[in-house]
């Protein structure tokens, strides 16, 4: 039987959680050995209040910025989706393996990026029901507790393959964003979301935390066939884990599109909510730099691999979907929440309409 390892932290500020999340994904890509080190389940409780914002999404669009108490610390998540607030009282689970495939029984066929969400939250989901929660996950990107948004979810996957699944569970505090914060148009985009919820509520009651950690941990050794095992962060790597630690800026690991030069597109609805475009243009004929942002999820180094074949392409739809579906078509790398990747030559088309581009060719 495998093993899971399991690291606890009973008392995770929002950063914290981010780094540890970042340094699990890299401890799980392969050594140099060639050896896969053991899938790591990590919970933490959340204490302290942040906006955590998408990896892709853009700062001004997603969050009324001006509406935030400057006390509370606007972060940016490894992993892709639409901006969440994190709280005390809230559990993160983060499950880290070498491949998406890592922790799945034995003779299960494997899976692929797309299917990481689907498959790893069955732990959780497994654990909310057997301490009586109706929860559910109905494919988008947060799970329900009696058809109420009870919890985001997302992931991340390196090049190498290593794969990351986090969950934000609202346990005390609810994870949805609040509306006085929310920078997005109120109506279009996404479908509108349950109510929000928590388990509190749903409950009536608190929440026995000891309880739900231990309901979870057995739903993912049941249905993992796994067997756990606790392990504790060496003083080594708690050392090395406060010197990453930092309220860094929310423009980290996204850069900045303003300035001279640059030009976005409108908000384009899809099914996860927006998506836009920022563009530089060469010689009014051709992408000088792109970059694609809104609440999807994907993995980052592929989103890179897009904005870096972008360049120097004509202003033609044609030869500007070519480089997409070469990246993102026929189920090569997952974009969860773009159904239809003609989204993005539009908008890029757009932004670079709004530069003065001549020569822009449409379908």
């Amino acid at each position: 039987m495998r093993i899971l390892e399991v690291v606890r932290s009973a008392a995770l500020s929002p950063a914290r959680d981010r780094t540890i999340q970042r340094y699990l994904l890299a401890q799980a890509e392969r050594g140099r050995d060639g050896a896969v080190r053991l899938p790591v389940l990590h919970l933490g409780w959340i204490e302290g209040s942040a906006v955590s914002l998408g990896r892709f999404q853009r700062l001004r669009s997603a969050l009324r910025a001006e509406a935030l108490d400057a006390s509370v610390p606007v972060l940016r998540r490894l992993t892709g989706g639409r901006t969440v607030w994190m709280s005390s009282g809230q559990l993160s689970v983060t499950l880290a393996l070498g491949e998406p495939s890592a922790l799945l029984p034995p003779g299960s066929p494997g899976i692929g990026p797309e299917k990481i969400i689907n498959r790893y939250v069955r732990g959780i989901l497994g654990g909310l029901q057997k301490c009586g929660f109706r929860a559910y996950f109905f494919g988008r990107d947060f799970l329900t507790v009696d058809r109420k948004l009870g919890g985001y979810v997302s992931f991340e996957v390196a090049p190498s393959g290593a794969s990351l699944f986090h969950a934000l569970i609202a346990v005390d505090a609810a994870t949805a964003l609040p509306r006085e914060l929310d920078g997005y148009p109120s109506e279009g985009g996404n479908r509108a979301d349950p109510e929000a919820t928590t388990l509190v509520r749903e409950a009536g009651r608190a929440v026995d935390r000891a309880a739900l950690e231990a309901a979870i941990l057995d739903a993912y050794a049941r249905l993992q066939e796994a067997e756990l095992r606790d392990r504790d962060l060496s003083p080594l790597e708690e050392t090395l884990l406060a010197e990453r630690e930092s309220p860094a800026s929310a423009q980290e690991a996204i850069g900045k599109e303003s300035g001279e030069g640059w030009a976005y597109s409108d908000l384009q609805p899809v099914a996860c909510g927006w998506l836009e475009a920022a563009v530089q243009v060469v010689q009014e004929r051709f992408l000088g730099a792109v970059r694609i942002r809104g609440d999807f999820m994907a993995p980052a180094s592929a989103v890179e691999a897009l904005e870096r074949d972008l360049r120097l392409v004509p202003l033609d739809w044609k030869e500007i979907g070519l480089v997409v579906d070469r990246v993102f078509g026929a189920g090569r790398n997952p974009m969860v929440g773009v159904r239809q990747l003609r989204v993005i030559p539009d908008a890029i088309l757009e932004a670079a309409e709004r530069l003065g581009a001549a020569g822009i060719a449409r379908e």
